[in-house]
């Protein structure tokens, strides 16, 4: 075995970090074997290389990392750190490197190379911490905010971390807790908040317009510190929350009672509108329909007292009365049309299938959509205003008036028709209509008739008309 002289060796070394050497010539070793030596070398050399490596050496920071991932702020006393995230060694030199903006892969590269050397586990451990704290923010890989409580192990690499220039204090986070839990409608953790800062002006914004709307609502309210909300990014959107906490607070619960009454009023002013545009022939309208127009030009839809009931019961009443009317004009005509066909020789000549054949070519039976046939009569039902509004979107008054005008035509077609199936040559002759002033102009217009019909008789059967 070969020996040699160690104080040479020494010589050769640097004394600052050969300790296990210093201990052997203090206590007075003055010879080893080149195998010790050796060893005493290798650990010299790795003393050199991963210098830094004392903030990671602790077996516990698995322990760190498992607590930070379950989101416990406190989790640095599993290494017996009871400070501040940010003044451990290991974190706060995370944190100055991270502050511009690195991914979980910039960091662990480097600082698990020299001289540094820190494990995995501990720098892991490290940016959940900072992120639990408030002292980071982090982006995942397409850009949106994470927390440590949705953040899995296997995405840091991807994940962008940045410092935080605003830390929010203790009672800003408990402040801030209860008034996102109003606006997100869930408990809120303080690890969440930087995460949720960038979705708060959008909840509020959507409050807002929930607030408002079309004429007749109001316009959307848009008070300036949510606009400054909407300009700030990361932390500052917190402060700026804590700051406006009470306006918030009053506005949400504003906007939400303004968003129940529009969704209690709104099916209510789209039944006075179908009203108010019904009425638009009838002349006694013409105040209520004013009114209503009133409320949506100046977007009084919510104004107290609800002006909709009473509008709506105004113009139903007129509304009904007027279909009343016309279910007993159409009533009449139908009345007055089926007299006369029952009156005529021709109808009355004409078995059941022929009378329904000439019903259907006269248009007084329709199609019902089933391969059979209905009379066209509009269904008129006036019980309450369900049933007014039903009826008017089946029938308008216009189109009501235009079935009443319709019925004398429709019946002296069939008339017609029936004389025609029993004598297929009659033919319409129509008697020359003008102005008589005396007997001589009767007598006139009447041998002008007489000569008329003589000269169509030579043809074959007439139908005057």
């Amino acid at each position: 075995m070969k020996n040699f002289d160690l104080a040479r060796e020494l010589k050769l070394a640097d004394e600052q970090n050969l300790r296990g050497m210093k201990f052997l010539l203090d206590n007075k070793i003055n010879c080893v074997t080149s195998t010790s030596v050796g060893r005493i070398f290798d650990a010299v050399a790795a003393d050199r290389l991963w210098k830094d490596f004392g903030p990671s050496d602790n077996l516990d920071w698995g322990k760190v990392l498992s607590k930070a991932q379950r989101g416990v702020p406190d989790a640095l006393r599993e290494i017996g750190f009871a400070g501040d995230a940010k003044t451990h060694p290991l974190c706060k030199a995370v944190l100055q490197f991270v502050a511009p903006g690195k991914t979980g892969d910039d960091v662990r590269k480097r600082f698990e190379a020299p001289p540094c050397g820190w494990t995995r586990d501990a720098l892991d451990a490290s940016l959940y911490v900072l992120l639990l704290a408030g002292e980071i923010s982090a982006l995942d890989a397409a850009g949106a905010p994470v927390v440590a409580a949705s953040l899995e192990r296997k995405a840091v690499s991807a994940t962008r971390f940045r410092a935080e220039t605003i830390v929010l204090t203790a009672t800003q986070k408990i402040a801030l807790r209860k008034l996102f839990a109003s606006v997100f409608g869930r408990a809120v953790q303080a690890e969440e908040l930087t995460a949720l800062a960038p979705e708060l002006p959008r909840r509020l914004r959507a409050a807002a317009r929930a607030a408002g709307g079309p004429a007749p609502a109001p316009e959307p309210p848009s008070p300036d510190w949510l606009a400054a909300l909407e300009a700030a990014s990361g932390n500052a959107v917190l402060v700026l929350a804590f700051d406006n906490r009470a306006a918030v607070k009053a506005a949400l619960d504003a906007w939400k009672a303004a968003a129940d009454a529009l969704a209690a009023r709104s099916p209510a002013w789209d039944e006075l509108s179908e009203l108010s545009a019904a009425a638009s022939s009838l002349p006694a309208a013409a105040e209520a329909r004013s009114q209503v127009a009133a409320i949506l030009s100046a977007r009084r839809l919510l104004d107290e007292p609800d002006q909709l009931p009473p509008l709506a019961q105004t113009l139903g009443d007129l509304l009904r009365d007027r279909l009343r009317n016309l279910a007993a004009a159409y009533a009449a005509a139908k009345k007055a049309g089926e007299d006369e066909l029952a009156a005529d020789a021709s109808w009355g000549k004409l078995d059941p299938d022929a009378r329904r054949a000439v019903r259907i070519e006269s248009g007084l039976l329709v199609p019902d959509g089933t391969g059979s046939h209905r009379e066209p009569d509009p269904q008129i039902d006036i019980a309450d205003l369900p049933a007014v509004l039903r009826t008017l979107r089946a029938s308008s008054l216009s189109s009501i008036d235009n079935a009443i005008a319709a019925l004398p035509g429709r019946y002296a077609d069939a008339a017609r028709r029936a004389a025609k199936r029993l004598e297929p040559k009659v033919r319409d002759v129509p008697i020359a209509s003008g102005v008589l002033h005396d007997e001589a102009e009767l007598d006139a217009w009447l041998s002008g008739v007489r000569a008329n019909l003589l000269a169509e008789l030579a043809s074959g059967p007439v139908r005057v008309s």
